[in-house]
């Protein structure tokens, strides 16, 4: 039975190593209650660089018409 819970020890040590390396605990617990750190917000029409885009409209699709048919799409009512 000893040998059991010893080899066992082992593996569960290096999986929660493993699993504690791979995020920042020390860091995140240490931040608790803070403010997370936010960058400002910028107008990007106020930059030198920028240059206002004209974008076409869709050309407007046919309306289909379907002469025998109770459901109409688009419509909100079934009849």
């Amino acid at each position: 039975m000893n040998i059991t819970r010893n080899s066992l020890r082992l593996p569960v040590i290096l999986a929660l190593a493993v699993a504690l390396s791979g995020c920042n605990a020390l860091t995140r617990l240490s931040s608790v209650g803070a403010e997370p750190p936010l960058t400002t917000i910028q107008n990007p029409t106020l930059q030198a660089s920028y240059r206002p885009v004209s974008m076409p409209m869709p050309a407007p699709k046919p309306v289909e018409r379907n002469a025998n048919s109770l459901w109409r799409t688009g419509a909100r009512a079934f009849f």
